[in-house]
Order: structure tokens, then C-alpha cells, then sequence
């Protein structure tokens, strides 16, 4: 993986990501965030964004507003997005508070962050 896209509900957290970002993941990683127009914009673009970014050893980053949704049902529709988009590879872990542990080349926030 050399790059991340996160594709995010709306501009407010670039902020916050770029603060965040850079003590989770590697130099060497490339990061670039895409805000959108809510919730609904971000539902409409992500199967589109993803067939089309074919740039290899890129990985996507969904950061949307749980606001009072239910969780599971809101990683199982980002889950149907991402395998419209073709992106068999993207990954929805449902422990929300770490992440997957075959993620090995990323340094992982401790899950009381």
C-alpha cells in the first residue's frame, strides 16, 4: 500500500485527519482526503470513486457520522457501496474502536483512543 483516499462525509474532519494521520500511518503512505456534501453525496460517490481509482496499492478510508444509525447496519451498506465499486479488497471491520490485525504494516491507535 503506498496510498490512502479517505473519503470522507463532509470537509470538517479534514482537520482533525491531519492531526491524526500522520502518527498512525507510515511516512511512507500518502494520504489524500476527499470531503463531500453529506451523507448522501458520500453514498452516491463511493461506488463510483472506487471503479474508478485503479492507481495500484491504493486503499480506501470511509469516515462517515454514525449520528444515531445502527452501526452494523451502516457497515453493512458501506460494504455493498464498496463491492459495487469493485473493490473486493476493501475490508469493514466491525470492531470499530481498532483496526483489523492483518493490517500489520500500519501502526494501529490503542483501543481506548
Amino acid at each position: 500500500m503506498n496510498e490512502l483516499v479517505f473519503l470522507l462525509e463532509e470537509a470538517s474532519i479534514i482537520e482533525v485527519l491531519k492531526v491524526l494521520v500522520p502518527n498512525i500511518v507510515p511516512n511512507h503512505v500518502a494520504c489524500r482526503f476527499v470531503p463531500h456534501d453529506g451523507k448522501s453525496d458520500l453514498k452516491k460517490s463511493i461506488p463510483r470513486k472506487l471503479r474508478a481509482w485503479r492507481t495500484p496499492g491504493v486503499r480506501f478510508v470511509v469516515v462517515r457520522d454514525k449520528d444515531h444509525g445502527d452501526c452494523h447496519a451502516v457497515k453493512d451498506k458501506l460494504l455493498e457501496l464498496c463491492q459495487e465499486g469493485r473493490r473486493t479488497d476493501t475490508l469493514i471491520d466491525r470492531k470499530s474502536t481498532r483496526l483489523n490485525s492483518s493490517h500489520t504494516d500500519i501502526s494501529r491507535m490503542p483501543s481506548s483512543a
